[in-house]
């Protein structure tokens, strides 16, 4: 139906353009004039009733009749945003830019569609411009933080974001992305004081409370990074980098028995064979040899190529007492072609007990 009414609007102008004089003709300034609005006009309706795709039409027939109106430019590359065709609305936004370039919006629209296409030292440049003809609202600033973060320039990213913070301090991207350099930097103390003041802001999201945590490791703050990622694990209980950055931690601390239980909750999320070895050698390392067993029997159901697992519970059965089935074990590993030096001294070493 919309499209039928350009086509209308179409034919009327041209139709209108064609009476009278010459001086009102069809290639005239009256007739460009009256095309220019008929259709830029018609745009604006389309995109009151969000018809992105005949807006976009209507304001490309506009600018066949006059390419040097601004608003035209600027709202083709408005509605093109809204159909996410982020290449043709940076080419609108800069012809817009070309008829006027000190509208402040043009820049930031435009930097926010190279943002979207990925190349950021262009959407940092577009960002950076809008910044110069405005400098008071903050949603410049966070593009280019964003653009500098991808650019991995830390230091201009503390920059921005520290202005970001002075126009408008309740903005949970810039304390956030400003840690995030920060921690780039290894600039712990300071990470940690943008982070607690990014999930002051805004509490419900994983992410923060992870990095946080990690800060916190690095400053040796043990307690404090464990506290940050149990409080993840309330957020997203499913979080697998959460709770195996928790497990290895507790690991590190010597805290066996958390460890073990930290990593048998992670192996029912994300089951690997690796993850299943490690749970392993903790349960024999705290005396539970009953346990470890059939955790490195489900190690090599998970990936029978790992010689570890294999190793592990020979040892294991080996501590046991348990040579035939140990030898077994190795044997398998063998015979699977996985077995490493490791299986292969232990192999020889039960078979030499085994004759003596």
């Amino acid at each position: 139906m919309a499209t039928n009414i350009l086509q209308k609007v179409g034919s009327e102008v041209l139709e209108q353009g064609g009476r009278g004089e010459e001086a009102t003709g069809p290639h005239s300034p009256q007739a460009a004039h009256d095309g220019f609005w008929s259709y830029y006009q018609q745009g604006q309706t389309l995109s009151d009733w969000k018809h992105w795709e005949d807006a976009a039409t209507a304001y490309r027939y506009a600018n066949q009749f006059d390419t040097g109106q601004f608003w035209s430019h600027y709202h083709l590359g408005q509605v093109l945003s809204e159909l996410r065709r982020w290449e043709e609305a940076a080419t609108a936004y800069r012809q817009a830019i070309k008829v006027d370039p000190v509208v402040f919006w043009s820049h930031y629209h435009l930097g926010h569609a190279l943002s979207e296409l990925g190349r950021w030292e262009e959407a940092a440049t577009a960002y950076r411009q809008a910044i110069e003809i405005d400098p008071e609202p903050v949603w410049p600033y966070l593009g280019l933080g964003k653009a500098l973060l991808e650019l991995k320039c830390w230091e201009g990213v503390i920059t921005t974001c520290r202005q970001a913070v002075q126009i408008d301090p309740g903005q949970f991207w810039p304390h956030y992305s400003m840690a995030r350099a920060l921690s780039r930097l290894k600039r712990w103390d300071e990470s940690v004081v943008a982070y607690q003041h990014a999930i002051h802001i805004k509490n419900d999201w994983v992410l923060p409370f992870i990095d946080l945590a990690y800060a916190f490791e690095r400053l040796e703050q043990w307690q404090e990074a464990i506290n940050h990622y149990q409080k993840a694990m309330e957020l997203e209980p499913e979080n697998p980098e959460c709770r195996e950055r928790l497990a290895r931690l507790l690991l590190t601390l010597d805290r066996k028995e958390e460890a073990a239980e930290a990593y048998s909750q992670l192996i029912m999320l994300s089951s690997s064979a690796e993850l299943t070895i490690i749970l392993g050698e903790i349960l024999g390392h705290i005396g539970r040899a009953d346990l470890a067993i059939p955790a490195y029997c489900r190690a090599i159901e998970l990936d029978p190529r790992i010689s570890l697992g294999y190793n592990r519970l020979g040892s294991t059965l080996e501590q046991l007492e348990r040579c035939d089935d140990a030898l077994k074990i190795y044997e398998q590993a063998v015979a699977n072609s996985v077995g490493d030096a490791e299986t292969l001294h232990r192999l020889e070493s039960l078979k030499t007990r085994s004759v003596a």
